[in-house]
């Protein structure tokens, strides 16, 4: 390996830049990192000759490349700045829309054909966004803070108002049977219902004594009477040769028992219950069957017979104040002066309702305080 010096060129620079090494075989090896690539020529070209060729370092700093946009289309350039000053002036719509206070609810109208407690409804709403508020939640939220609305619509009156408007339902009777309490409108759907919190139960032989329909002679009464005999009693006891003015007797006396916890019970109800007070003002029909309000065919066929009937009842001006639904599919309606009517979901309605006017309107409705029209041919009777 030799190092060959440079002689000076024939320049205004009075040193030489730097001394490079250089050998025979140095065009064919890799240009050393940090040097300016040089073109090598072989021997039979122009220029360098064997042995000559000369690296000299020099200033190889890059230049700074400036950014261009690319040779676009005059449209396509004006569509993409609309473009993106529209995207700005909807992100700065939207920032401003949700941050400032212009349009913060700040009045809440409510339009209903009652006064309204609107203080829980305030205090969930007032001080929101109106844009965030969805009106779906906002219907919910009223369905769930004011009992009986049927129809709810809610408006958003810009900059800071909502309007809403409830339809309530009705309360047009306090439905009680054993087990729940029921605030319906005139057309039965359910406002409200509790569960009372001390059930009233009485088996189906007490329910048929209480409503009529029991037999003295029956097995139900056999067994109270033979448990109430002595072991040597028993040997000599018939039932067939027991007296028919005692088994009545007994009969009675089971009607009598079932209805004075019938009346304690509903005392007990109205002194008690939070929602029959709520409703005091509500006409109250007490319905003595057991039977909850559910889906079941046969409660739904008794539903629709018992709101006709009821409906009738109040065109002709007359209060009801119980209804019974018995056993023998009867409906029993009690009025507020005792006269009782009793009907069943076996005839077509129409039918019993015919007979119903043909007492009212004549002299027989003051010929007695039953009316029975469960049959083709009614009867009246004391």
């Amino acid at each position: 390996m030799a190092f060959l010096k440079i002689p000076r060129p024939f320049s205004r620079k009075s040193k030489r830049e730097e001394q490079v090494k250089v050998t025979e075989d140095l065009p064919k090896k890799r240009i050393p990192s940090g040097y300016p690539k040089a073109p090598f020529k072989a021997d039979n070209q122009k220029g360098y000759k064997r042995n000559s060729h000369v690296f000299l370092r020099v200033n190889n700093k890059k230049k700074k490349k400036r950014f261009k946009l690319p040779n676009l289309n005059p449209k396509f350039k004006k569509f993409l700045l609309i473009f993106l000053f529209v995207i700005f002036v909807v992100i700065g719509g939207i920032f401003l829309l949700l941050k400032t206070e212009i349009f913060f609810v700040r009045e809440i109208t409510v339009v209903s054909s009652v006064n309204l407690d609107t203080t829980r409804l305030e205090e969930d709403l007032l001080g929101r966004n109106l844009f965030m508020l969805s009106v779906n939640k906002i219907e919910d939220s009223v369905k769930k803070n004011f009992k009986g609305a049927k129809e709810v619509y809610v408006r958003k009156v810009l900059p800071d108002r909502i309007e809403i408007e409830i339809t309530l339902q009705e309360a047009k009777y306090v439905l009680l049977n054993f087990n729940d309490i029921y605030v319906v409108d005139a057309q039965f759907g359910v406002i409200e219902s509790e569960t009372l919190a001390q059930p009233f139960f009485l088996d189906e032989f007490q329910l048929n004594a209480l409503y009529g329909f029991a037999n003295a002679d029956s097995k139900y009464i056999e067994e109270i009477v033979r448990a109430e005999l002595t072991s040597e009693e028993l040997k000599e006891f018939k039932w067939v040769d027991y007296p028919i003015e005692k088994k009545t007797e007994k009969l009675n006396q089971i009607k009598l028992d079932s209805e004075v916890k019938l009346k304690s019970f509903k005392q007990n109800v109205v002194d008690t219950n939070s929602l029959y007070k709520e409703y005091s003002d509500v006409q109250v029909v007490f319905f003595w069957n057991g039977v909850q309000l559910t889906s079941d065919p046969l409660y739904n066929k008794y539903m629709e017979y018992t709101t006709e009937f009821l409906r009738k009842m109040q065109e002709n001006s007359f209060v009801a104040k119980e209804v019974n639904w018995a056993s023998k599919a009867s409906i029993e309606i009690i009025l507020d002066d005792d006269r009782r009517f009793y009907f069943t979901i076996t005839r077509p309605i129409e039918n019993q309702l015919e007979a119903f006017d043909a007492v009212v309107f004549s002299e027989l409705l003051s010929r007695g305080n039953k009316f029975d029209f469960r049959t083709d041919n009614y009867s009246i009777s004391d």
